[in-house]
């Protein structure tokens, strides 16, 4: 049997062939003329950022350039029911066509021709993804145009890359492009991890976005998404019976906009990443501990609000490795406007709270804290005139050793410290310790730098005293895990140096004068802590760290409306004891590690000279062994001939303190427990009693002969002030001294 009617009819069968073949061959090679969509739009899109936590719990998402979500994955960290899902959903041929599936095209356009109405579009997975790279209106100029585009695609890309660029653009609503941000949006789980049905689900989307939103009703979706578990199923993908659970499986949404944590700190972080950076970020916060500090934060703000303190602001750090745990800008960032305002970022004046770094610069220059200064009204003579610096709460505490005065945070012995150490000296170790905003020429700060005449952020602060328990070591911050390589600490301050700031720092007795015993800075394991307060009270701070974390408060009003008469340990204290103390159940404080270098020596209380036995006021004094004192007291020594004419016994009875002429400022918001005014004497051995007196009014009664002679201490009264001081001996006053002074 012939096959063809004769030799011609084969010969033109054959040249229809060949032409066909020509053709096809011409169209294939013209399809380099078409620009490369993909070249086009970009090989891949530029992801939106997802911050996360220490623990890879999500933050905060923040959109790509597009104003989309976008989460990139390589089709290998898929799950590979996504893949099945999409391959029975849109293109069950996908890895047989060209691009265009001539079957799909001829039942679409039957059906369409027999309905009288466009059914089915017929779109394989690459025709869809050129429209998602060249979108325009369903045309038939369109379609065209789509077909041509997959074509081009098809000859450019393996299929493998073209099914990885749909799963990865297509739009599945609320901004998600892409089914791994679908995943992470609306079931809150990696596209890696997906069920068959959860799988099914996502796929439903790209139909129709907007129709089938699952959080304005996801019967629609569900409804569709069986609908691929049954093709999934017919195509052997799945197995009936695994079919028949994925349909039963229910939908676990997430809920919309959940994810907006440390809104503050996620702004932060976002600014030090470019804008092309990785997908996802993780980060050294702990979300744990940033939601219970933001709770506290809001109620001590609530709690406060009488006494004109709207604001606050809270930073913890790990000062050994400078990672941000917590970081929380206002009391509530969506409250109002002003919520977004982030404390912990504002530059404003930080009082007090640089003082023990101008006391860790006098110990570094030879100083010690057993070193005396005097606490007596001053006036220093400068170019722009007299500075007299005046302490907060007006009283004066004569003789007075370094560490008391930064236990208590006298304001003129500090003064007097930092003109001795050198104003450029120590302003350029604050900048050291990262203190950068500090940036002005020393004359512009002048003497008033030890009371905060300056600016500094919270976040710099913090980071300063984290310098301090590290040993003298700076850092810069950490925000990101793992951390980015980086230097070896610069040291600003030897250890021995910082271990005694630290110690005072600690010392409850030592800032007695200042904040009375157990005060808010008391808490019942170690912890250095120093407070703040800037002019007229604009701003409070409380800094404190242990063995292993700083915290850092700031509170006030951001728009800078002074408090009422609010100071550092009432307005910013009661907030960071209870950060630290939140802080101690997350890291369980221990002792302060002890530097070698350190000696104790017992020295007189009030020369700070190696004590003697003659020495009535005696104690242990911390020191570094470089800088230690080396000789005896030369204030108490025997009487003996020969003796030093200027060194004399207490002879005759005589008031210490108060001196006479010294004025005091009562402080009419702090308890009268806070405030009291010591009576201090010294006297002959061979009296009776010392009988104190104010105004003639007798005001305690002390047994003379005892050594040293016990304190009176009385309630600040303002007024006028006699205090005379009566020697008695058999019931008779054999001796006497008066001063005179003035409380306001």
């Amino acid at each position: 049997m012939k096959l063809w009617p004769n030799k011609g009819a084969a010969r033109l069968v054959l040249a229809a062939c060949l032409s066909l073949a020509a053709v096809g061959l011409a169209l294939w090679s013209a399809l380099e003329l078409i620009p490369d969509p993909l070249l086009e739009a970009g090989p891949d899109p530029e992801p939106s950022l997802v911050v996360e936590d220490r623990a890879g719990r999500p933050l905060r998402e923040f959109l790509s350039s597009l104003e989309a979500r976008t989460q990139w994955t390589g089709l290998n960290d898929l799950s590979p029911h996504l893949v099945s899902a999409a391959l029975a959903a849109e293109d069950r041929r996908f890895f047989y066509h060209p691009g265009v599936d001539p079957l799909a095209l001829a039942r679409a356009a039957w059906q369409n021709l027999w309905s009288g109405r466009v059914l089915s579009g017929a779109s394989t997975i690459t025709m869809q993804l050129a429209r998602i790279l060249t979108p325009g209106p369903r045309t038939w100029r369109q379609k065209l145009l789509e077909i041509a585009l997959a074509l081009r695609l098809e000859k450019t890309y393996t299929k493998r890359e073209i099914l990885e660029q749909y799963l990865n653009r297509a739009p599945c609503g609320n901004l998600a492009n892409g089914l791994p941000a679908a995943a992470r949006l609306y079931l809150g789980k990696s596209p890696a991890v997906l069920s068959p049905a959860e799988a099914a689900f996502l796929m439903a989307l790209p139909q129709a976005p907007g129709a089938l939103n699952p959080y304005r009703g996801h019967k629609a979706a569900l409804v569709r998404r069986n609908q691929i578990l049954d093709r999934m199923a017919e195509s052997g993908r799945l197995s009936p019976d695994e079919a028949q659970r994925a349909r039963i499986e229910p939908l676990h949404l997430s809920r919309r906009g959940q994810v907006f944590f440390a809104p503050h700190f996620t702004t932060y972080v976002r600014s030090l990443l470019p804008r092309a950076a990785a997908h996802r970020a993780r980060t050294t916060l702990d979300l744990d501990l940033q939601l219970a500090v933001e709770r506290l934060t809001a109620q001590a703000v609530t709690q406060a609000g009488g006494q004109g303190l709207n604001q606050a602001a809270v930073i913890i750090l790990d000062h050994r490795t400078r990672e941000v745990l917590a970081w929380v800008g206002s009391k509530d960032f969506f409250e109002d406007r002003e919520g977004q305002n982030d404390g912990v970022l504002a530059k404003r004046q930080p009082g007090s709270a640089l003082k023990p770094f101008i006391y860790a610069a006098a110990f570094d220059a030879g100083l010690t804290p057993a070193t005396i200064v005097a606490d007596r009204p001053v006036e220093f003579g400068l170019d722009r005139g007299v500075y007299s610096p005046a302490n907060y709460n007006g009283r004066y505490h004569g003789e007075v050793t370094l560490r008391t005065a930064l236990a208590s945070s006298l304001n003129v012995p500090a003064v007097k410290v930092l003109r001795r150490v050198g104003l450029a000296r120590v302003l350029g170790l604050l900048r050291e310790t990262g203190l950068t905003s500090l940036d002005r020429d020393p004359d512009y700060y002048g003497l008033g730098l030890t009371l905060g005449g300056g600016e500094v952020s919270l976040l710099e602060l913090a980071n300063a005293y984290a310098t301090l328990a590290d040993g003298g070591v700076y850092r810069p911050p950490v925000f990101f895990r793992p951390a980015p390589a980086t230097e070896e600490g610069r040291p600003v301050f030897s250890p021995q140096v910082a271990y005694l700031v630290t110690h005072i720092l600690g010392d409850d007795a030592a800032r007695a004068n200042g904040f009375g015993r157990d005060s808010l800075l008391c808490l019942p394991f170690p912890v250095a802590a120093k407070t703040g307060t800037s002019k007229n009270f604009r701003d409070n701070w409380c800094v404190g760290y242990t063995s292993s974390l700083v915290a850092a408060v700031w509170a006030g009003n951001f728009d800078g409306r002074p408090m009422g008469h609010v100071s550092g340990i009432t307005g910013a204290g009661p907030l960071w004891h209870q950060v630290m103390r939140l802080c101690a159940a997350y890291s369980p404080p221990e002792p302060f590690p002890r530097p070698e270098g350190l000696i104790e020596l017992e020295v007189c209380a009030e020369t700070g000279e190696l004590a003697t036995e003659y020495c009535p006021n005696r104690r242990l004094e911390i020191f570094s062994a470089d800088h230690r004192p080396e000789q005896a007291c030369p204030a108490h020594r025997p009487r003996a001939a020969g003796i030093s004419k200027d060194i004399k016994q207490p002879d005759r009875l005589a008031i210490v303190n108060p001196r006479s002429g010294e004025r005091y400022l009562q402080d009419p918001g702090l308890e009268d427990g806070f405030q009291n005014l010591q009576l201090k004497a010294s006297g002959p051995d061979d009296l009776d009693w010392l009988v104190w007196r104010i105004n003639g009014e007798e005001v305690g009664r002390v047994q003379a002969g005892r050594k040293p002679l016990p304190a009176v201490y009385w309630p600040l009264r303002k007024g006028e002030l006699t205090i005379s001081l009566v020697g008695e001996k058999d019931g008779r006053a054999i001796a006497r001294d008066q001063v005179h002074i003035t409380v306001h």
